[in-house]
């Protein structure tokens, strides 16, 4: 694995033009409907073809809530031919609001500015601990809505898709999808999932 780069490649997989966007709807308008409430954008599999003996799926984001987690993952969890798969949640686009009762759809690019904005913090805060620990990963980006009980959804379909053992997660978060690492996203989410979920604890300094 490659401690320096996520750039495209043949392990690599953009799913940005998948299907139009779903934007936020604006004041006074109906919603525009969709077949799902998420859509993956991006997957890049770092696992060198290994099928896994065990997949462990943890969601992140860019702070040190998610970093802790990975750490105590890769210290606690991790068994030789054992996948972690990162799991990252993109808020839908916004309308953008252009005047009064004047709103229009969010920058067809946005979506590739969010794809590249979270390859840069995966490869800052978890490429090179999980390089230097020879743990094969995979990153699965998703957009859609980011409240607790969607987050909890669609985290329990990632857990059902992979068969994965265990979901591990950061206890708090200051980032800037903080519905994400609310409590009730924790309690949502082990009403749903039949595997253990570990919340790893922000560490005082």
């Amino acid at each position: 694995m490659d401690a320096e780069t996520l750039s495209s490649d043949q392990n690599t997989t953009i799913m940005a033009q998948a299907q139009p966007a779903v934007p936020e709807k604006a004041p006074g308008q109906q919603a525009i409907s969709s077949d799902s409430e998420h859509r993956p954008l991006l997957k890049v599999d770092r696992t060198g073809g290994i099928t896994g003996a065990r997949h462990i799926l943890i969601p992140v984001d860019d702070n040190k809530d998610s970093e802790l987690a990975l750490d105590w993952a890769i210290e606690n969890l991790y068994r030789p031919g054992d996948i972690f798969h990162l799991l990252h949640v993109i808020p839908e686009p916004k309308m953008v609001h252009i005047w009064a009762g004047i709103y229009i759809p969010p920058d067809e690019d946005a979506e590739l500015v969010e794809i590249e904005d979270t390859k840069e913090f995966v490869k800052h805060r978890f490429l090179q601990k999980l390089v230097a620990a020879k743990v094969p990963f995979q990153l699965h980006v998703i957009l859609g809505p980011t409240d607790s009980e969607n987050v909890a959804k669609v985290i329990t379909k990632k857990v059902e898709d992979l068969s994965a053992e265990t979901v591990v997660m950061g206890k708090h978060s200051k980032g800037r999808i903080k519905e994400f690492w609310l409590g009730s996203v924790t309690k949502e989410l082990i009403k749903r999932v039949k595997i253990p979920v570990a919340v790893v604890p922000w560490k005082q300094e």
